[in-house]
């Protein structure tokens, strides 16, 4: 959980204190309770593109400068009822799709984020537990020589 280095007192020890033990149990319950409710996927009225709500289930728009558009157009719509609509288009422009190839478990997937790695969460970790075991070892191997 916080990433110290910590020599296990038993084999069942995974955690450096109680606190980080406590830390990743509450992580396992939000992330259960995460996968069982998924967020609703939403259109953006201003752009038209597909979106999944963040942290509040009640968002309209996919970013900020959407709001801004569409707040725009409704002021317009209540000063002048019989006016044609407030055309604008919203600075957002779609990121770039990279299909990438995980170096971890070999499979390939596809990201708009250019330095992301590995294709999951349990990969990333798999990767970091890999490392520190390595740095371990190596200061085991300092330690004796």
């Amino acid at each position: 959980m916080c990433g110290r280095l910590f020599a296990p007192r038993t084999k069942r020890q995974k955690y450096c204190s109680k606190e980080c033990s406590k830390k990743a149990a509450t992580a396992r319950v939000l992330q259960a309770y995460h996968d069982s409710h998924p967020r609703p996927k939403r259109v953006c009225p201003v752009c038209g593109r597909e979106f999944v709500n963040g942290g509040h289930h009640y968002e309209k728009y996919c970013s900020p400068e959407c709001r801004a558009i569409g707040r725009r157009r409704k002021m317009a719509a209540r000063l002048e009822p019989d006016a044609p609509p407030v055309v604008t288009k919203p600075r957002w422009k779609p990121k770039p799709e990279v299909e990438k190839i995980c170096p971890v478990c070999g499979k390939t997937f596809v990201t708009t984020y250019s330095n992301k790695k590995y294709c999951s969460k349990e990969c990333r970790d798999r990767e970091m537990s890999r490392r520190l075991n390595e740095k371990q070892k190596r200061a085991r191997r300092e330690r004796h020589e």
